[in-house]
């Protein structure tokens, strides 16, 4: 499925920025130890920066060592066409975000879809992970807010 500003999603489980391995499965343990859901969102333009893949793969390694978390994995591509593409295309991950022209972000949500992925043209509220301290206890206190 896919959503704008304009037709917000259904309610995403709260998203954090993850920068590194230790970051996202800190915030998949936090999660799991609450029970909860999360959304896991790469930094800003990860997508051309680190790559589709790359973070494809820290997911999956953040995932095999806490098996027992439900996290949504979305990549920011920006406007980087090719690279949400590739992602799409790829099953790199649950969703992608596309801030790029509206026209390319329709048809990449066409292709989005087909495959059950997410395509969003904005980043969702979220607590960002970099330079902070003791990831587990600021993940679980951000996903204990109401």
């Amino acid at each position: 499925m896919f959503w704008t500003r304009e037709t917000p999603a259904p309610t995403l489980p709260r998203a954090v920025v993850v920068h590194s391995l230790e970051h996202a499965t800190a915030a998949l343990s936090a999660a799991a130890a609450l029970d909860q859901p999360i959304t896991v969102i790469s930094p800003h333009n990860a997508g051309s920066i680190i790559g589709p893949g790359f973070f494809a793969e820290l997911v999956r390694q953040a995932r095999a060592t806490v098996p027992t978390a439900t996290a949504v994995a979305l990549l920011d591509c920006q406007t980087a066409a090719g690279r949400a593409m590739a992602a799409v295309h790829g099953g790199m991950c649950d969703g992608v975000i596309y801030t790029g022209r509206y026209e390319t972000f329709l048809k990449l949500a066409d292709i989005a879809m087909e495959k059950g992925m997410t395509m969003l043209d904005h980043r969702p509220e979220a607590l960002d992970l970099w330079q902070r301290q003791d990831i587990e206890a600021t993940v679980t206190a951000w996903l204990s807010r109401s």
